[in-house]
């Protein structure tokens, strides 16, 4: 495949565009490495855009490009705003083929590269449950991403086929604020640091309810791990935590620390080229085309006594 797309890549202009809403957003970040890997493999030029989440900065970078006749561009849309209707007819006209990330546009078509966010979410709490955990806590964001509901419901469910209850009272949303802690790597970490307090707060008062802990990313992950810890709990002993989003190196985790479910981003820049390479060769994809792509655990030590657990019941 990457040969294919490399051969096609040669015969026009081979620079791709990714724009993102921030790079100091460490799941931008992370998508902007693994892009750059597909994309040497693939013999395409990427260049990152960040917009800083602004629909003025979005317009004026995909118009700039459009101008440029790019190979293609790669969207990964605001959070909180649609693009107007102007600019998506303008890249239409243009014929530069365009395909989303995360989430899609409303209203013009485009393809879609995701991960599955509910696949994400069953696979950390049925870890955990694997772990032997019975009281497990979960803490989301509400809004961003992926929705809300619909994952509060996966991991539900995702419990009642383990045969793990379910209580409600050690589900926390957080409020989907913006805000900034300290990496080490090069890259601000964006984290509310009104998620920390709230965090913290939560587990005074639930810690010694709970042996597991599935956390909507790796930042809420992080917080939680230093509460603990603070609090004189023993992770994993006392409590597992899993994460998501394979952005451990973002919040200052030493290295295997974190259990998480890894986003597989190198995969989708290979589909997204692919995509990419196919429009702009006149293949006809069909419209509102989504691919979605499964997550998978990379065990750390925020879960080791799952090895533990296995040995004991022979698996």
């Amino acid at each position: 495949d990457a040969d294919a797309i490399c051969s096609r890549s040669l015969d026009k202009n081979n620079l791709v565009l990714l724009v993102v809403p921030d790079l100091e957003e460490a799941v931008f970040a992370k998508l902007s490495i693994g892009m750059q890997e597909s994309a040497r493999e693939c013999n395409i030029h990427i260049v990152t855009a960040s917009t800083n989440n602004e629909i003025d900065r979005y317009v004026d970078v995909l118009r700039r490009h459009v101008k440029g006749n790019a190979f293609g561009i790669v969207l990964v849309p605001a959070f909180d705003a649609d693009l107007p209707l102007k600019v998506i007819f303008e890249l239409q006209e243009s014929r530069i083929p365009v395909v989303t990330c995360f989430r899609d546009v409303p209203g013009a078509g485009w393809p879609l590269v995701d991960c599955d966010g509910l696949d994400l979410c069953y696979r950390a709490a049925k870890h955990l449950c694997e772990c032997g955990c019975k009281h497990i806590g979960y803490i989301i964001p509400r809004g961003g991403l992926y929705d809300y509901q619909a994952r509060c419901h996966t991991f539900m469910n995702a419990l009642l086929d383990m045969e793990v209850d379910f209580d409600r009272k050690l589900q926390l949303p957080l409020e989907n604020l913006r805000g900034t802690t300290k990496s080490a790597v090069g890259v601000q970490a964006k984290y509310p640091a009104e998620w920390s307090n709230v965090v913290s707060q939560w587990l005074a008062e639930h810690a010694d309810d709970i042996d597991g802990l599935c956390c909507g990313d790796d930042g809420i992950a992080f917080s939680a791990i230093e509460t603990l810890k603070r609090m004189g709990k023993k992770v994993p002993e006392d409590v597992a935590v899993i994460g998501a989003g394979n952005l451990a190196r973002f919040f200052d985790f030493a290295q295997n620390a974190l259990t998480t479910v890894a986003i597989d981003y190198h995969e989708m820049g290979m589909q997204a080229f692919r995509l990419l390479s196919s429009m702009r060769n006149g293949e006809e994809i069909k419209p509102h085309l989504r691919i979605s792509l499964k997550g998978r655990i990379i065990a750390g030590n925020s879960t080791a006594r799952c090895v533990d657990v296995k040995r004991a019941v022979g698996v």
